[in-house]
This record gives structure tokens, C-alpha cells and sequence, in this order.
């Protein structure tokens, strides 16, 4: 197990290189997939920071505007959001625009309009369909934060120009900028530093490789499999700990659950971070917490020590 557990590892096979596939339709089944699973018209990117920085350069954000930023967000949005607005972790009138961080799986609200929230639901696992794009036109979603995959990102969208959008920059990006972005990835994977950069080209990238596709394509029917599995781990925490500060949606699966060190008998085991139970986007309250997780990652022995350790 990794000591960053917050997500499954990622897990590539090296003869899945190099088959013959034909990408446009590797591309169209994987689309259908989540199309289907979530009720929604839904697109492939690289990554589900590709799609972030899709969505922002599409609704014209630029450094005229003030981006909300939640506090304790990952690097990764922070970045993104950078290379287009100006991001803020105070809330105040002169925002813009919200990045509507549902952590780790759990729905915060928010008090922006539809127009101004993107909302980034990375590593959330829906099983109800209407919970998508509730209060913005886009949710993000990571499939190696859901599905284990080396890379991916969906974006499920209700704008009627979006799709138009995508497929004609999707066309104009580079194959070069592409091969060598999921080559990074994979080299990141196998602990191959010299190549590790890979996310100063990532906001130029908007398509997926045959091998990548053909990757994900293999993994999806993790979705299935990590939905039955955290819902059985669910269960079982609710009987060893109190859930009800996290008011956890039915048809939202997180990926690991914040446990407050009252709650444990020892934190020595865990990842220490930062998490808001007021479950309010723009408000600052913060509170030390230790993460258990729940995902596929981690086995079922995994699991129970981590549970050997609740009060």
C-alpha cells in the first residue's frame, strides 16, 4: 500500500501496449459506459485536470476574473485554476467563479448561481444519476481516483455547445503532446523520475491514446465492483462510528472517511489532513481529521486493521 492511500494505486499491464484498437471507438464505448451509468452526456478527457482546464478555457475564464478555491484543496486545482484566473480562498463579492470541491465524496453547498460553480466530484462514486450536475452544468469525475486507472477524466455536461467544443479541439491536439503525456503517466506509475513532468503539457492535451483507452476500457467494470465494496464498508462503519456530521448522500460513495482523533486509539497508521463538516464550499471550518479508507485500493485485511483502531 502506498503511503498516499487517499486513492487506489494505479495498475497497468505491460501487454496491453502496442495491440492494435481503434481509438475513436475505444473512445465512444468508454463515453457510453458512464452516458448510460449516469444519465448524462458525458466525454473522455486525459485526465480530469485536462477536462478542468477544458471547462474553464470553454467559459472564457481569464485572469480578469477571481476564482474560489476551498482551503486545503489538492495542488492540482489549485494549478489549474492559476493558469487561467486568479484563485482565492476567501469568499467575498468580488468572486467570479466557485470550484465546488465535493472531498474525498462528500457534497458540499454552495452559494453561487449554476453559471458561476464547476463542480469537482473526482473522487465521488455515484450510484443515483440525479445527483450529477446538481447546482452547475459540469461535474468532474477522475477514473484513477475511482477505477484505479493510470489516467482518464470524464466530464458530465449539460451544454448544449460543450460537446462541438471538445471534438474540435480534441481534433487540433497534438499526437506528440498526447503519446508523451500518457508515457509520463505510465513512467510516474513505475517510479521513472527524469519523466515525471507530465502536467506542464497536461492543459494542452485534450486526447487519450489507443493504449490508454484500451486501459480504461479493461478497468471499468471496477465501477461495479467498488460500488458493491464501499457500500458493504460503509455498512460497516456506521456501526463502529458516528456518520451523521458527514451527512453522506444515498447514491454518493466516498472514497475514505474522516475520522476525528477522539475516535481512535491510535493514529500512527493514518493520513493526517484537513476537512470542512460545516460541508459549506465557502466557508472556513476546517478541522484536523485522520482518513480511513474504503476504496477498492486497499484490501479487506487493509481494511479491518484500520478498523482494529476505532474506539
Amino acid at each position: 500500500m502506498n503511503y498516499d492511500y487517499q486513492w487506489p494505486d494505479a495498475s497497468f499491464k505491460l501487454d496491453q501496449l502496442n495491440k492494435k484498437s481503434k481509438a475513436g471507438s475505444r473512445v465512444a464505448s468508454i463515453e457510453s459506459f458512464f452516458e448510460k451509468r449516469f444519465n448524462k452526456k458525458c466525454l473522455l478527457f486525459p485526465s480530469a485536470r485536462s477536462a478542468m482546464m477544458t471547462v474553464l478555457s470553454y467559459k472564457n475564464v481569464n485572469r480578469s476574473h477571481i476564482a474560489f478555491v476551498p482551503k486545503w484543496t489538492s495542488h492540482c486545482v489549485w494549478g489549474t485554476v492559476a493558469r487561467f484566473a486568479n484563485p482565492t480562498c476567501i469568499n467575498d463579492k468580488i468572486v467570479n467563479y466557485s470550484m465546488r470541491v465535493n472531498k474525498w465524496g462528500y457534497s458540499f453547498n454552495t452559494e453561487f448561481e449554476t453559471d458561476q460553480v464547476i463542480n469537482s466530484s473526482v473522487d465521488s462514486l455515484f450510484t443515483d444519476s440525479k445527483l450529477l450536475l446538481n447546482g452547475s452544468n459540469f461535474e468532474l469525475i477522475s477514473l484513477p481516483k475511482i477505477l484505479g486507472t493510470v489516467s482518464g477524466g470524464i466530464v458530465c455536461f449539460d451544454d448544449k455547445n460543450f460537446h462541438d467544443y471538445v471534438i474540435r479541439a480534441r481534433n487540433m491536439t497534438s499526437d506528440y503532446i498526447s503519446s508523451h503525456q500518457f508515457k509520463s503517466k505510465l513512467a510516474q506509475v513505475r517510479g521513472e523520475p527524469e519523466l515525471l513532468p507530465w502536467d506542464s503539457i497536461e492543459y494542452l492535451n485534450l486526447k487519450t491514446q489507443p493504449d490508454e483507452n484500451r486501459h480504461i476500457a479493461s478497468l471499468l467494470d471496477n465501477y461495479k465492483l467498488a460500488e458493491e465494496l464501499i457500500s458493504e464498508r460503509m455498512n460497516k462503519l456506521k456501526n463502529l462510528l458516528n456518520l451523521e456530521d458527514l451527512k453522506i448522500q444515498d447514491g454518493r460513495l466516498p472514497c475514505l472517511v474522516p475520522v476525528k482523533e477522539e475516535f481512535l486509539t491510535d493514529t500512527s497508521s493514518f493520513m493526517r489532513r484537513n476537512f470542512n463538516f460545516s460541508l459549506e464550499n465557502e466557508i472556513d471550518k476546517f478541522e484536523p481529521i485522520y482518513l480511513l479508507p474504503v476504496h477498492i485500493g486497499i484490501s479487506e485485511t487493509e481494511f479491518n486493521e484500520f478498523c482494529s483502531f476505532i474506539k
